[in-house]
């Protein structure tokens, strides 16, 4: 069945102009099955934060429904600009974190939140900063057992993470080919990130979720983590969630020449 479907999703709402360059899969059952049937997997971790202890005020707008579909518009925009501007050999794919992945998240929260609470909350994400070098995050709240009980991992999703002045790490490199970061610009961006992820420790406090999640960090969202001071772990996924591409154009389609980018969680639906 695998195979089949597989070889269906090659021309699944392609057209003879715009064809299909690959189908994704998220393995909850660890890397090898699927990898046989020829979806790859790809990096699949995330950063932990607990939820908040204390009912803190935090330096973020809130966002609200109102505020996501330009955001949306101009996220995918900034998006298709960087894959322009990758300078590294191998071939960028992003999935667009359009509107239509948000609400289909939404429409999972607001299914789950008014069976558990019988409310649906409004605020979907958090930002700080002006234009040009805003960061803010859309979020989701998912449930996988009782509210109460503290073994559960219920969990706040950070969707999309966008640092608006973000480097994309294939123009940077340093003498030994690592990325190299401007130090104020690290400070200012580190503020930022603290205070969206206050906002989310906050929420996941309200909303009886246990953690936050951040999916598949950058290398820049890594060294502003250790900045922020704020208790994390970093968790790289053996078995659930594993981030997997069926390739379809030339080449094998492996990490070694694939690069996803801005592999987060509004895309697994």
């Amino acid at each position: 069945m695998m195979r089949e479907l597989g070889e269906v999703l090659k021309t699944w709402q392609g057209t003879e102009d715009v064809p299909v360059a690959f189908s994704t899969l998220y393995s909850d059952i660890g890397k090898q099955f699927y990898t046989a049937h020829g979806w790859h997997p790809f990096p699949s971790t995330h950063v932990e934060f607990p939820a908040a202890c204390e009912n803190a005020p935090i330096p973020a707008k809130t966002l609200t429904e109102e505020d996501l579909a330009t955001l949306c518009q101009e996220d995918e925009e900034m998006i298709k600009k960087s894959l322009l501007q990758a300078k590294h050999g191998k071939t960028y794919v992003a999935i667009a974190p359009d509107m239509a992945h948000i609400e289909w998240h939404r429409a999972r929260e607001i299914f789950l939140t008014e069976k558990l609470f019988g409310k649906v909350p409004d605020v979907r994400g958090a930002l700080v900063g002006e234009p040009g070098s805003r960061v803010w995050a859309i979020w989701t709240r998912s449930y996988y057992g009782p509210v109460e009980d503290k073994k559960v991992a219920n969990t706040l999703h950070i969707l999309r993470l966008v640092i608006e002045d973000e480097e994309p790490e294939s123009q940077l490199s340093g003498a030994n080919g690592e990325a190299v970061y401007d130090e104020e610009r690290l400070r200012k961006q580190a503020e930022k990130l603290k205070a969206v992820v206050q906002a989310a420790q906050k929420e996941a406090r309200e909303w009886k979720a246990r953690h936050v999640e951040l999916w598949n960090p950058s290398g820049l969202v890594k060294q502003l983590v250790q900045r922020i001071g704020i208790e994390h772990s970093e968790v790289e996924r053996e078995k659930e969630s594993i981030a997997s591409i069926m390739w379809y154009g030339a080449g094998t389609g492996k990490t070694d020449e694939i690069e996803w980018v801005k592999n987060e969680k509004y895309g697994w639906c």
